[in-house]
């Protein structure tokens, strides 16, 4: 009867340490989805970013130069986003 009572209690702790590895496992997984989330997100902006750049590079507009008109996408590009951020706080 001791001897059960032992193994018992020694499955009982081993339970105990899986649930618990179990549990920082879990969570681990979830901070790097997380991770892989944001990395995806700013890759995406860099490909987004990355077009236009390829864009505006091939083109003059009414005589002005790429170098300008990139400048001002990447301006109406950052109110775009700052309209974007005031829109998800308020929400």
């Amino acid at each position: 009867m001791e001897t059960l009572e032992k193994k018992i209690q020694l499955l009982l702790r081993d339970y105990n340490h899986v649930k618990e590895a179990f549990a920082k496992v879990k969570e681990e997984n979830k901070q790097l989805k997380d991770v892989i989330e944001a990395q995806n997100k700013q890759l995406s902006d860099f490909n987004y970013r990355s077009k236009i750049d390829k864009i505006v590079e091939s083109l003059e507009v009414n005589g002005h130069s790429s170098e300008e008109l990139k400048r001002a996408i990447d301006e109406y590009i950052q109110k775009i986003d700052g309209c974007i951020r005031q829109l998800s706080n308020s929400l």
